[in-house]
């Protein structure tokens, strides 16, 4: 089980969803994640599951270079957020992207 996380077993979530429409004050970005609406379900699910909030936001139509769904959570929060996401990344469930400089940020 990777980071101690059972990803399986948290994608199975169905509880309330925790995802903010408006971006979240004093939050923190996180960049490493592909844009595909497969990426952002898991997320939202895996967030969600540990009562996280989150917002998430997709590059507009036209954008080039690397994809980044970004990915916002408060910064008291940003610790478990990444753990989580990158225990389902290990587990290989969600797809990764090098950060913005373009290696592994973390």
């Amino acid at each position: 089980m990777p980071g101690g996380y059972d990803i399986r077993q948290l994608l199975q979530y169905s509880g309330p969803s925790f995802q903010e429409e408006k971006p979240i004050e004093d939050g923190v970005m996180l960049l490493d994640y592909r844009s595909t609406d497969e990426n952002a379900r898991k997320i939202a699910t895996l967030l969600s599951s540990q009562d996280i909030p989150f917002n998430l936001e997709r590059p507009k139509q036209g954008w080039k270079g690397r994809v980044h769904l970004v990915v916002t959570v408060p910064r008291n929060l940003v610790h478990r957020a990444e753990a989580v996401l990158e225990a389902a990344s290990s587990a290989s469930e969600i797809d990764v992207v090098g950060g913005v400089d373009g290696s592994r940020s973390g």
